[in-house]
């Protein structure tokens, strides 16, 4: 089982009797090459495709997304080969009206849920 942890919210730690029994099923240089952050559900790999507006496009172009992120500069859209998880969902948030999803249709009824009930906080 893998498990991710904050180190920055560890309060103590103590040493322990357990041996230690080094990694040699995972290759961590590749391990997280399929998600946006770390999060890593176990759910497959799915293709997003997403339109940026023409004055996010470049910052998508020098700060991209994922590594193997495929750009049309033309259309300003970007395709990611990734599982969808809770970090991609608020990187698409944070991105605002400058982005759209195109694709899948389940990422974008995620989204437009959300926005929903984002929008249910603000309106009186």
């Amino acid at each position: 089982m893998i498990l991710n942890v904050a180190l920055d919210r560890i309060v103590s730690i103590e040493q322990s009797n357990e041996t230690f029994i080094p990694n040699t099923d995972i290759d961590f240089s590749e391990y997280f090459d399929d998600v946006i952050g770390v999060t890593k559900p176990d759910a497959p790999i799915e293709k997003i495709v997403l339109r940026f507006s023409k004055q996010r496009l470049p910052y998508i172009v020098t700060k991209p997304l994922n590594p193997w992120q495929k750009i049309n500069q033309e259309t300003g859209t970007v395709t990611l080969n990734v599982i969808p998880n809770s970090e991609l969902i608020a990187q698409l948030l944070w991105f605002g009206e400058d982005v759209e999803v195109l694709a899948p249709e389940r990422l974008r009824n995620i989204l437009k849920e959300k926005i929903k009930k984002m929008q249910e906080l603000y309106i009186l």
